[in-house]
């Protein structure tokens, strides 16, 4: 099943959005330095690539930006303009494919993108975003990587495993950084994500602070990082 299909689908149900709403906190760490890595976002010019239910596009629109935001799906565009009226925001929201951005050259000081790359060419995303990005602006990618151990059970039998996901991995963020004139990056959740079974349980709390006291200590190895879930790239143009 092609993405755009399976997301047409799945965005038209409660229980998908509910499923992201939970995503979005088990990463809320990794979200959360992402936001930080996006700032100032006060009358800045921001571009969502791939707003999905719309939860990220309210958190940017309440911080102040000036929002476009932009998905394949039919369906996450209605329900992100639901969301965005809801909350009684103001943002721009249009379908629009991420590989072939219908926006003039320099038009964005922020892009941000989460969990996109994986359903897309990446190569082809990234030099857009270079493209409408202005000079000195910013943008954010939050991403699974491909690599940490722990996750292949899941990803063998998750629902989202219809949509063929191609995971990023460092070296191709590192390949994709000739289109801008820097990069950082910083990972997140190694042995952590042993602790996501239990998240509706008294011990969730327990293991995600011990799992995060050695992920902390691990992440000072280079290698380990490479087999890290999460990975927040800033690229800067």
């Amino acid at each position: 099943m092609k993405a755009k299909e399976f997301y047409d689908e799945t965005w038209s149900a409660q229980q998908t959005i509910d499923e992201d709403r939970k995503i979005l906190r088990m990463r809320s760490d990794a979200i959360e330095y992402s936001y930080r890595q996006a700032e100032p976002l006060h009358g800045k010019k921001l571009l969502e690539i791939g707003c999905g239910a719309g939860f990220q596009t309210v958190e940017f629109a309440q911080r102040g930006a000036i929002v476009t935001a932009i998905d394949f799906s039919d369906a996450g565009v209605k329900k992100t303009k639901a969301l965005i009226a809801q909350h009684a925001l103001s943002a721009d929201v249009k379908r629009m494919d991420a590989e072939s951005l219908e926006f003039p050259e320099a038009s964005f000081d922020i892009i941000y993108i989460n969990s996109v790359l994986m359903h897309a060419n990446k190569k082809k995303v990234l030099q857009e975003c270079a493209r409408v990005l202005k000079k000195g602006g910013k943008l954010v990618v939050v991403e699974p990587l491909n690599l940490n151990p722990f996750l292949v059970p899941y990803r063998l039998f998750s629902p989202y495993r219809k949509t063929n996901p191609r995971y990023m991995s460092l070296n191709l963020f590192k390949k994709y950084s000739a289109f801008f004139t820097s990069m950082k990056h910083w990972e997140f959740y190694f042995f952590y994500v042993l602790a996501l079974p239990f998240q509706n349980t008294k011990l969730f709390h327990f293991l995600k602070k011990i799992t995060d006291s050695v992920d902390n200590a691990l992440l000072k190895i280079p290698f380990v990082r490479k087999l890290c879930w999460m990975s927040v790239v800033e690229y800067t143009k």
